[in-house]
């Protein structure tokens, strides 16, 4: 790991260096999971696709709307979910990482793989449209 991406507001509530790029370009390592084994581990979740949300609270609290994103249920993708919140904490989240994918993303300003974690509650309506 090089940096966190930690801007000025962070910086200076946690006394550590602020990131150099600001935290607008962010490339997470992949892991070596591959990402169809990530999912068949799921007995019920989400495979989310984009996350909506405003800036965590102090203590790393945070929720928002899960947007282009799919219910698993016993390690399958079974339909995309609308109207769906997702709330946790950051901290407990990242503490709970069970697996980081081999497969990753380049969105072009940012690299990740697909992370498999737990510590979040999801409440919402799901869609009966199917994949």
């Amino acid at each position: 790991m090089e940096n966190f991406t930690i801007g000025l507001y962070g910086s200076n509530k946690t006394g550590k260096k602020r990131c150099p790029s600001g935290g607008g370009a962010i490339i997470v390592q992949k892991g070596t999971s591959p990402l169809a084994d990530m999912i068949a581990d799921v007995k019920k979740g989400l495979l989310l696709g984009r996350f909506s949300g405003g800036s965590p609270s102090d203590n790393g609290d945070f929720s928002g709307v899960a947007k282009n994103s799919y219910l698993i249920e016993n390690g399958k993708i079974c339909r995309p979910v609308g109207e769906t919140m997702i709330a946790g904490n950051f901290g407990s989240l990242f503490s709970d990482v069970r697996a980081i994918s081999a497969e990753e993303i380049n969105y072009g300003w940012r690299i990740m793989p697909w992370i498999l974690s737990g510590n979040v509650t999801i409440s919402g309506k799901e869609s009966t449209t199917p994949p």
